[in-house]
């Protein structure tokens, strides 16, 4: 075995350089010993010493037995350690590939979401350039102020997946129901009309250790969306916002009467730039992103809806020390 090792640099290389090593070492020195034994063995066959052969051959047969006793369970045990080796190289080898995928995919879709409005905006400047009315130019304004906060969400939106991917977690003591009302009124001039009927359900003391900033980006993305695709249609749009703690568990969940999800779309919606519907404003990373930092926090998130009903959105995050 050893000579065919010895002819076999990377296999002896992979041997001599495993957690193994030092047994594989003491088992060439009994190799060594076995092969001594044999030539002791022919020299005393020669020399008729018939006694002192039988003890030498006892004691290399025990060797020799030894030796592959200990060869098989050293291989064993090797053999088991490439095994995993190679199932994690195979495993970072399927994680990388879906990397690259994802970066090519988000290479492609930030040059066209950034030149989308940019293109846009130029164009308008031009248009005000030009000799036009004052109601024409301020219609032009407008727009370009639309343009710019659809950029500034895109930048944001990258921003936030940037940070959770690249800075640790930092846990600190979160009151919620604070936390929600925050940023509810950040997100107030998206119901200009004063019509959609915002319930919330979370006791005033209920108080968690998450990160902050990445909790405060799930609840900012999920409710916006709920403001986001509410149904004009309906007399009533409502959006309820509820949050426990059970079995060590922190609970949330913001359901709306809104437009909903077709059943095609619901298992797309946390894919990276998915827009489900020709009312998708956004950047198609708000959803991607929540659910890359929920499972940052080693949570769950799901969703049920129903097209033309609304949407329920539940975050289920494991509560810390």
């Amino acid at each position: 075995m050893f000579f065919a090792v010895s002819k076999t640099a990377k296999l002896r290389d992979l041997l001599l350089a495993g957690p193994n090593a030092q047994k594989w070492k003491w088992l060439i020195y009994m190799m060594v010993f076995f092969l001594l034994g044999y030539g002791v063995s022919i020299a005393l066959v020669i020399a008729e010493q018939v006694d002192i052969l039988l003890v030498i051959t006892g004691i290399v047969f025990f060797v020799g037995a030894l030796f592959v006793f200990l060869v098989v369970i050293t291989a064993k045990s090797d053999i088991e350690r490439i095994k995993d080796t190679s199932a994690s190289l195979e495993l970072n080898n399927k994680e990388l590939e879906k990397i690259n995928k994802e970066l090519d995919l988000f290479a492609y879709r930030v040059s066209h979401d950034l030149r989308g409005p940019i293109a846009s905006i130029r164009g308008l400047i031009e248009i005000v350039k030009s000799d036009r009315t004052k109601e024409e130019s301020d219609f032009c304004l407008e727009k370009i102020s639309a343009s710019t906060i659809k950029l500034d969400g895109f930048i944001q939106d990258i921003l936030d997946l940037s940070r959770n991917s690249r800075t640790e977690i930092v846990n600190e003591l979160v009151n919620v129901r604070s936390m929600i009302l925050e940023v509810t009124e950040s997100l107030k001039y998206m119901d200009q009309d004063q019509r959609i009927e915002f319930n919330l359900n979370c006791p005033e003391s209920l108080t968690i250790t998450t990160d902050p900033l990445r909790f405060k980006i799930i609840l900012t993305n999920l409710i916006a969306n709920a403001y986001k695709y509410q149904d004009a249609r309906k007399d009533k749009p409502v959006i309820d916002v509820s949050c426990t703690i059970e079995n060590k568990m922190f609970s949330l969940q913001i359901k709306d009467n809104g437009i909903g999800i077709r059943p095609e779309h619901k298992d797309k919606i946390f894919e990276m730039f998915f827009r489900g519907t020709d009312k998708s404003v956004g950047t198609g990373l708000g959803l991607y992103v929540v659910k890359e930092i929920v499972e940052k926090l080693e949570g769950t998130i799901q969703v049920s809806a129903e097209y033309e009903k609304g949407a329920l959105f539940s975050v289920n995050l494991p509560l810390r020390q």
